[in-house]
């Protein structure tokens, strides 16, 4: 019985020690991002951004009207940052200085949203092509 319980526990550290390894290299494997899996990962983003431009391009619920008043909101509100800014430089430069930090900090967002939102349609208009 003795030598039976020395076959198992050797074939069990054996397989501690294999699942040991294997883990070691697939961790190591996992810290080095290859150029081909950022042009994978790249891909599989670009194929889930078109699934929900499909699925959102003719939706005419709640929530797309909801996404299209905040997008329309959020545009109009930087363009006003912006032109008051303007107007205002001649009266009180310093305002103006600040009204247009504030359109500075809101840029990144409205980049966002134009190339998001409205992005696909004017690149349907562009190429001529009916937006589904």
């Amino acid at each position: 019985m003795n030598i039976l319980n020395l076959f198992k526990s050797a074939t069990t550290i054996s397989s501690i020690a294999e699942k040991t390894t294997d883990g070691i290299i697939s961790s190591l494997d996992k810290l080095v991002f290859t150029d081909e899996e950022k042009s994978d990962v790249s891909m599989q983003t670009v194929k889930l951004y078109l699934k929900f431009n499909e699925l959102t391009a003719n939706e005419n619920t709640v929530r797309s009207i909801t996404r299209r008043i905040l997008a329309v909101s959020i545009m109009g509100a930087y363009l006003f940052l912006i032109i008051l800014s303007g107007i205002i430089f001649k009266i009180d430069p310093d305002w103006s200085t600040r009204l247009f930090g504030c359109a500075k900090e809101l840029s990144s967002l409205t980049i966002a949203i134009g190339i998001l939102y409205f992005g696909p349609y004017q690149l349907s208009k562009l190429f001529n092509k009916e937006v589904k």
